[in-house]
């Protein structure tokens, strides 16, 4: 791999890590969970279609933070393996 796609890797992680701790973000997430989960109470229980609809919207929510988590895990592999070749010269 070359080393502008490297460097790539680690700038997208830090900026991933940087979103995960601010504050207006980690407010939005939040503020998701609980209106979804406030809409998900206010269904019937035999709504399967809308239950369904807000359980797809929150798994959607889960798996952009697993892909911001990936990016923050890939960073810290290519920030180790680097260091390990700097170790080597």
């Amino acid at each position: 791999m070359e080393l502008e796609e490297r460097q790539k890797i680690i700038n997208t992680g830090a900026w991933a890590k940087g979103l995960k701790k601010d504050e207006q973000f980690i407010a939005c997430i939040e503020e998701l969970y609980e209106v979804h989960y406030a809409k998900f109470l206010l269904t019937a229980s035999d709504d399967k279609e809308q239950r369904e609809a807000i359980y797809m919207t929150m798994k959607g929510v889960d798996a952009f933070e697993a892909h911001l988590n990936g990016y923050i895990e890939s960073a810290k592999v290519e920030r180790h393996n680097q260091e390990e070749e700097k170790d080597e010269r």
